[in-house]
């Protein structure tokens, strides 16, 4: 076998080789892509969760308790202010 047939063989399987590993690097690369693109994908999700339950919804449940409470707080007032006027001061006691 000629030496320059051996080296043009040798080089042909070094770049074959070098494309195979390059096809594999890229097909690495595009997993970790995908893997990168499947997680902010999970993270906005969760984000979109979380604002659900303790962002705006939260914030809401505050308001509506908030109201809950002053109206009771009103109400307990109308019924201090009953039993006073029928039972006098003593009749309200804390």
């Amino acid at each position: 076998m000629d030496p320059v047939i051996g080296q043009i063989k040798g080089a042909i399987g070094g770049l074959s080789q070098a494309i195979s590993l390059a096809d594999d690097l890229e097909g690495v690369a595009k997993q970790v892509q995908d893997l990168g693109k499947k997680e902010l994908a999970a993270r906005a999700e969760w984000r979109r969760k979380q604002t659900q339950v303790n962002g705006d919804y939260a914030f809401l449940n505050a308001v509506d308790e908030y109201h809950r409470v002053k109206e009771a707080v009103q109400m307990r007032e109308q019924v201090k202010k009953q039993v006073i006027q029928e039972y006098g001061k003593a009749g309200w006691k804390k």
